[in-house]
């Protein structure tokens, strides 16, 4: 089932959103989950569409500078790409992880990566699964 916080919560992913600003030299998507303490939810509960029980509805801002991004092989003239896409997930998704672990996260969380920030890309695109309904 993936990670499993000592809380007794599960993430379970439902969707993104490209907020990236033509303005702006960064990349920026918004990934988007919904948070269900475990106690009161099994496995095949969060599966059955309009079955779900309550749930917190929690999500993380990713942005990378242009200059990461093209260090990591990714430039600013090419739309967003998915393997951007997936790398930045990998990020959010385990920075989001890491706050809920430490009850540090909100409903709406941030991540930048920049130089100063993070040095070689740490996930390769090809084995990251951003799929909806994948559970954490």
């Amino acid at each position: 089932m993936g990670e499993k916080f000592e809380m007794s919560k599960i993430l379970k992913f439902t969707g993104f959103e490209n907020i990236t600003q033509r303005s702006c030299d960064a990349f920026r998507v918004r990934y988007f989950y919904s948070l269900f303490d475990e106690s009161v939810v099994n496995e095949s509960t969060i599966e059955l569409p309009g079955k779900e029980p309550a749930s917190e509805k929690i999500s993380i801002e990713v942005e990378i500078s242009g200059t990461k991004a093209a260090e990591w092989g990714h430039h600013r003239s090419d739309p967003i790409e998915l393997n951007l896409i997936k790398i930045l997930f990998e990020y959010g998704r385990r920075e989001l992880v890491e706050r809920l672990e430490e009850y540090s996260h909100g409903p709406e969380n941030e991540l930048l990566i920049y130089s100063d920030t993070h040095e070689e890309c740490e996930h390769d695109p090809h084995s990251v699964e951003m799929k909806e309904g994948n559970k954490y």
